[in-house]
């Protein structure tokens, strides 16, 4: 069951994904590490309330479309339930990855199995997810553990379970990850669900839904059409010198800050004249030659059936990631289509990808995240312990503040490391 959710790039219980070296950002590596969870956040589970509730009435209503023999249901989905809070015991939560990045063990694929040390043949489990892609794994192929103390905790808890029980967390994993590709009839079964998590009353349209896919699996395809038609070369032009300005205010104030050391600011001047700007569009998708665009959807091939298609587009991007390990690192590569409205900073690459806030994403590259990584993208220790502790003050008076801030409709605060 877990290569088939390997197959189709659904991560639950593990994450087995190709990533960049964070030691040498210019290969990829293989990364091993705790998988997804039906609620996303851990301390979601910590105790009952109306999501759990939804949650699990969720998982119901949906077996019940599905069968005739409603016997077992009730059970089924508490076993299902009472696993994955068990799992979420052990998950960890997004500020603890930020701040226990450097626990990282780095290890191969023959050692593997030993520095989990559990019941699972994780060597195996690799060499049988990559095998699948055509890519054979050396014994000394470099792998990346996170959160290793999930991995043998969680490990011995699914040992606990009988197989029908991990089987069901499995295909309610795979239903509701391929929910929204499915026919109404079952998607309606999602809709309290929604309501109780985000509040949404109603389904978005499907023409919406569909048009929105589109736009996310060929956006370098679609913008194509976008840009040879009505875009205006001249705003490109003026977003590149909007960013150069940006840039040379941003190492201004940098120099003037009263906060840093001086080795901490050359080396902070030197990455922020080292990232990359990727505006508008990558200049093949407006050329005349097309071949890297029919290069890149060549195995886009779909039929009239949504569901299949769905099933597609996961397999195309489980085997994508995969074969990216033979891959040399391009870092001019786009992380979105020039469609998608999106601003984003890789600190792998350090790039940035300027939709509207473009001194914003600059500025990731000096956080809490982005501090950790030097010029060239790499986990290195830059910052002086002086200029940490001094920058750590600095941001208290913000930590106090918007911790304070709840949101009544969902009766949870803000998460510091998402608004801040």
């Amino acid at each position: 069951m877990l290569l088939e959710m390997a197959k189709y790039n659904l991560n639950a219980i593990y994450t087995i994904i190709t990533i960049n070296d964070e030691q040498n950002s210019s290969i990829y590596v293989i990364g091993v590490g705790q998988g997804s969870l039906g609620l996303a956040q851990p301390e979601s589970y910590a105790n009952e309330n109306a999501l759990t509730k939804s949650y699990q009435q969720w998982m119901k209503d949906l077996a019940m479309t599905m069968t005739n023999v409603t016997s077992m249901i009730d059970d089924d989905v508490t076993s299902i339930f009472e696993l994955e809070k068990k799992i979420a015991e052990f998950s960890w939560t997004i500020a603890e990855q930020i701040a226990r990045q450097k626990d990282n063990v780095r290890t191969t694929v023959s050692n593997l199995s030993n520095t989990i040390n559990s019941s699972i043949d994780f060597s195996n489990y690799l060499r049988r997810v990559y095998q699948s892609v055509n890519v054979t794994l050396n014994d000394t192929e470099r792998v990346i553990v996170g959160e290793l103390e999930y991995l043998k905790n969680v490990s011995n808890v699914i040992s606990q379970y009988s197989s029908r029980t991990l089987q069901n967390y499995f295909i309610w994993r795979f239903m509701m990850t391929l929910i929204d590709y499915m026919p109404k009839r079952f998607r309606t079964t999602k809709q309290q669900f929604t309501q109780t998590l985000d509040g949404s009353a109603s389904e978005e349209k499907r023409t919406l839904t569909c048009s929105s896919n589109v736009n996310s699996l060929m956006g370098f395809a679609l913008s194509r059409l976008y840009i040879r038609k009505y875009f205006d070369e001249n705003a490109r032009n003026e977003s590149l010198i909007m960013i150069e300005n940006i840039r040379n205010t941003f190492i201004e104030m940098i120099n003037q800050s009263n906060w840093m050391d001086s080795v901490s600011k050359t080396k902070a001047m030197a990455k922020a004249r080292a990232i990359v700007e990727n505006v508008s569009y990558p200049d093949y998708v407006a050329s005349d030659n097309v071949t890297k665009l029919e290069k890149d959807y060549a195995d886009y091939k779909f039929n009239s059936s949504y569901i299949l298609n769905g099933l597609k587009i996961a397999h195309l991007a489980a085997k994508d990631n995969y074969r990216l390990l033979r891959q040399s690192v391009d870092r001019q590569t786009w992380t979105f289509p020039p469609t998608k409205i999106e601003a984003a900073y890789n600190p792998s690459l350090n790039s940035i990808c300027i939709g509207s806030t473009m001194g914003h994403e600059i500025t990731h590259g000096f956080d809490i995240m982005g501090r950790q990584y030097d010029q060239n993208g790499n986990i290195v220790p830059w910052w002086a312990n002086e200029t940490i502790d001094a920058y750590n003050k600095q941001t208290e008076c913000f930590i106090q503040q918007y911790s304070n801030y709840t949101v009544p409709s969902v009766n949870r605060q803000v998460f510091l490391f998402r608004c801040i």
